[in-house]
């Protein structure tokens, strides 16, 4: 009775039906909440995207300005400064406003100052500054994407990676069954020569057979606990008296290794990621000139300073602490009139020196990114050799484990012959058995760990081609 009830465990492995490890991973997938965060995420980006080709697309503005209301018998009056500007960031900042001041009275309406202008930057980093938002919009969606599409593949590693465990504890369980075996046979052995139940012979047998006698029902316990968690993660019922042993997938599925050397090195994910901020943070320091240049021309109906209509053109010019403004408005109807000119001028010393530290610490920065990019080759090379290293390492113990699982089980068939015949004890039959079982769970760890190394290996590179809309 005893024998039958210590090898129950590896017995029910074989005849009781299990959920298919697919069916639990689609629970364990279904109830992470990381990938239901990482897909709001995504969205998120996207919206981001959205936002950011509005900002910098065709804008139009219109406002009727500060209106002032005056109330003075026939010197009542309404003035207001409306203006409408459009501007296209895309074509150097290219803008057109209209401006004008309106005053309507009770005998009718005036308007001066109506300017049409039309600016655009000549010499500036505003189109490099507008490529560079639109890169970071497009490669912030991209990276929630990776994330998303990482996430999946990182969860069913931890989903694989909990079962290896349950799988794990399984094995040890018969191989403390089998040592339990062992001993209690010794135990009954010392027994049967009468030893004394003082004697240190006897105690010590005794003792043996309570420890192992532990040991199996404390790891029994410890894979019903685990199992009971596994369970619940996986949205499957599991209750008290619930045999661990019959819950454990029954088969793994079956994958081809995959080849770390077939994955472009360039999108080893540290590697790419190096790389694309040297990028960026060369495009950026690029756009950040010390040096811009834009002009503007227009043309003015009843100019204030020109007494008459007027066309206007301006320029204005910085460099580093010095920044230099100048226009001209030339009258076109007024025969007397003279031209407006205005200019504008200011220096800060102190951004001269702040421009040198600029350009000293970009310097600084760009060799640290090269370094970065170098670092994260190195550990490419590194990584390479690790990965080839550990599929050969698992490759070789499923074979070997496959032979010794063949071994066993021809074994355990011809014991149970010879059992049956009479030839040998049921302990022989069992312990074969029970080697049967041990290398069977050891071969499904094996598979387990080719699918974990798959993942590791994907989880290393930038699969953008796998990402679907």
């Amino acid at each position: 009775m005893w024998r039958t009830r210590v090898f129950l465990p590896a017995l029910l492995i074989l005849i009781l039906q299990s959920l298919p490890a697919e069916s639990l991973l689609s629970s364990y997938l279904s109830n992470d909440l990381d990938l239901k965060n990482l897909a709001l995420e995504v969205q998120k980006s996207e919206l981001g995207r959205q936002e950011t080709s509005i900002n910098n697309g065709l804008s139009i503005q219109l406002s009727t300005g500060t209106a002032v209301f005056r109330t003075a018998g026939s010197n009542s009056y309404v003035s207001f400064s409306p203006n409408a500007l459009t501007s296209i960031p895309q074509a150097d900042n290219l803008s057109f406003s209209v401006t004008s001041d309106i005053k309507i009275k009770t005998d009718g309406t005036s308007a001066e100052n109506t300017s049409l202008s039309l600016s655009a930057d000549i010499i500036s980093g505003s189109m490099l500054s507008r490529k560079i938002t639109f890169m970071k919009a497009e490669r912030a969606l991209l990276e929630a994407k990776r994330a998303l599409q990482n996430r999946a593949l990182a969860a069913e590693k931890e989903f694989y990676t909990e079962l290896k465990s349950l799988f794990t504890t399984a094995g040890s369980i018969i191989s403390a069954q089998q040592d339990l075996y062992d001993d209690t046979i010794s135990f009954e052995e010392i027994k049967a020569k009468g030893y004394s139940i003082s004697s240190s012979k006897y105690r010590s047998a005794e003792m043996k057979v309570i420890s192992g006698r532990h040991t199996v029902e404390t790891k029994q316990r410890e894979l019903e606990h685990d199992c009971a968690v596994f369970a619940s993660k996986c949205s499957t019922a599991y209750g008290p008296g619930s045999d661990p042993f019959s819950f454990l997938p029954e088969t793994i599925p079956q994958t081809e290794p995959a080849d770390v050397t077939a994955f472009d090195a360039g999108m080893f994910t540290e590697t790419e990621k190096a790389e694309w901020t040297h990028n960026i943070n060369t495009l950026s320091r690029k756009a950040d000139r010390n040096f811009t240049l834009s002009g503007s021309a227009g043309y003015t109906f009843a100019n204030s300073n020109t007494d008459s209509d007027s066309a206007d053109i301006g320029a204005s010019t910085s460099w580093s602490g010095i920044s230099v403004g100048a226009g001209i408005s030339i009258p076109i109807e007024a025969d007397n009139a003279n031209p407006a000119y205005t200019l504008s001028a200011s220096v800060d010393p102190s951004k001269f020196r702040l421009t040198k530290i600029k350009d000293s610490r970009n310097k600084l920065a760009a060799e640290q990114e090269l370094i970065a990019i170098e670092s994260a080759k190195t550990k490419y090379d590194t990584t390479l050799v690790d990965q080839q290293t550990s599929l050969i390492d698992i490759q070789w113990e499923k074979k070997t484990n496959a032979e010794t699982y063949d071994m066993y089980d021809k074994l355990e068939r011809d014991m149970d012959k010879w059992f049956k015949a009479g030839v040998v004890k049921e302990s022989e039959y069992l312990s074969a058995h029970a080697n049967k079982e041990l290398y069977r769970i050891k071969l499904l760890v094996n598979d387990i760990d080719l699918i974990i190394y798959n993942n590791t290996t994907k989880l290393l590179f930038c699969r953008d081609n796998e990402i679907t809309e």
